[in-house]
C-alpha cells in the first residue's frame, strides 16, 4: 500500500461517526494523516471499520471492530478490536472506553459552545472536556448555590438504575429525574441543569469490567458528586475518592446510609467534592498506535 491511499470503509455506527469534528475521525486523522479514504462500497475497500449498530458483514480478516459498549470482542468476525475489554487478545484488542471521545485529546479541536453542531452530545452542554480539569482539584465555594439534593438524568430504565431511584426517594429524599426515561426531555443543557445539585444518581447501563461511559465525567465535571455503579476496575485511573460506587457496596441499605451521611456532613461532602476524578492522564497514544498498526497490517496483507 506504499503511496496509494487506504480505502476505509466505516459500517454499522451511529450517524455522526467519524464525520468532521468527531473523536474517530480525530483517531483516523493521528493514525494516518492524509493517506486513507472513506469509501461506502465495504466490497472494495482495503480496510472495513464497523461497530455493533447494525448488520453488516465482511471478511474478519480485512475487519477492525470499534465497540462502545458493553460487548467483548468476537475474533470470529474481526481481526483487530478496540473495546472496552482489558483483555489484549494477544494484542489483537485495545482498550477504548467510549468516555475518551468526550475528551479535547492534543491536537483535537476543542470544541466551545457556539459549534455543538459538531459535537456528538450537543444536547448535554458540555463540548470537548479538558483532561486538566479532570486531574486537577475542585474547590466547593462556601455560598455555592447547591440547594437541591440529587438528579438523575437517564433515557434507558436499567434495573439498577430504577431501584437506587426508587429506593432513594423512599428511604430519604427526593430524586429529580429528567430524560426520556421520566418522560422530561429537557431543553436546557444537562451540564446546565446539574449545577444546582449536590449529587447525580449516574449508575452505568450495565456491569462490565472496563465498562465506564460518559456518565462519570459528566457528572463530576457539572460540579456534583456522582452517585455512581461501574467496574471497580476504574481505581486504574479514576480516583475512587471522588464519586460513590454502588458496586463497593452491593447492598442497598448501606449505599444510601452512606448517601445520608454524606450529604447530612458538609466536611466530608467537601472533601469528597474536591477530589480530582482522575488520578492520571491516559495516554492516547496507545490508541492511536495500535489502530496504525492494525490498519497496516490489514492493508499490506
Amino acid at each position: 500500500m506504499k503511496n496509494k491511499l487506504i480505502k476505509i470503509c466505516i459500517v454499522n455506527f451511529w450517524e455522526r461517526a467519524f464525520k468532521k469534528g468527531d473523536f474517530y475521525e480525530y483517531l483516523l486523522n493521528q493514525a494516518l494523516g492524509d493517506k486513507y479514504e472513506i469509501i461506502e462500497d465495504g466490497n472494495n475497500a482495503d480496510v472495513v471499520i464497523s461497530s455493533v449498530f447494525g448488520d453488516a458483514k465482511f471478511p474478519r480478516e480485512k475487519t477492525i471492530f470499534i465497540i462502545g459498549e458493553s460487548i467483548r470482542p468476537n475474533f470470529l468476525r474481526c481481526k483487530y478490536a478496540l473495546s472496552h475489554d482489558q483483555d489484549s487478545y494477544y494484542g489483537y484488542n485495545c482498550y477504548l472506553p467510549i468516555w475518551y471521545n468526550k475528551i479535547a485529546w492534543p491536537g483535537f479541536e476543542f470544541i466551545s459552545q457556539k459549534k455543538f453542531k459538531n459535537h456528538p452530545h450537543e444536547q448535554d452542554g458540555y463540548g470537548y472536556i479538558s483532561l486538566d480539569s479532570l486531574i486537577s482539584k475542585r474547590r466547593l465555594n462556601p455560598g455555592n448555590n447547591k440547594k437541591k439534593f440529587c438528579a438523575i438524568i437517564a433515557a434507558n430504565p436499567e434495573a439498577l438504575r430504577i431501584n437506587l431511584y426508587a429506593f432513594i426517594n423512599k428511604v430519604y429524599k427526593k430524586v429529580d429525574g429528567y430524560g426520556p426515561m421520566f418522560g422530561k426531555i429537557a431543553a436546557t443543557p444537562k451540564a446546565t441543569i446539574l449545577q444546582e445539585y449536590k449529587f447525580c444518581l449516574c449508575p452505568e447501563n450495565s456491569f462490565y469490567p472496563g465498562y465506564i461511559t460518559e456518565k462519570l465525567i459528566e457528572a463530576w465535571y457539572s460540579g456534583t458528586i456522582p452517585i455512581w455503579s461501574g467496574s471497580l476496575s476504574s481505581k486504574r485511573i479514576f480516583n475512587q475518592n471522588a464519586f460513590l460506587n454502588y458496586q463497593k457496596f452491593n447492598e442497598m441499605d448501606k449505599f444510601i446510609q452512606n448517601i445520608i451521611r454524606i450529604d447530612q456532613n458538609d466536611e466530608e461532602y467537601t472533601d469528597i467534592f474536591e477530589q480530582p476524578l482522575l488520578l492520571k492522564k491516559p495516554d492516547i497514544k496507545i490508541v492511536i498506535n495500535f489502530l496504525r498498526r492494525a490498519i497496516l497490517n490489514i492493508a499490506d496483507s
